[in-house]
């Protein structure tokens, strides 16, 4: 369970480390436009990646994004 946990932990990190302020404000903009045809699977992703960093069942994109 333990190496698990340190798998678990150091993946998180590394899928951080990629979110810079460049990239986020690119995403930002996209979504935003809203004419990407994946935007569906976007917000889906999109929660699930907000549901993994902050721990909550519940979390979503549109709020915790």
């Amino acid at each position: 369970m333990k190496a698990m946990m340190t798998t678990m932990n150091e993946q998180r990190a590394k899928e951080l480390k990629n979110c810079d302020k460049k990239s986020i404000t690119e995403l930002k903009k996209v979504m935003a436009a809203g004419t990407s045809p994946a935007l569906g699977t976007a917000f889906m992703i999109l929660d699930r990646i907000c549901q993994f960093v902050t721990g909550k069942e519940n979390a979503s994109y549109a709020v915790e994004g």
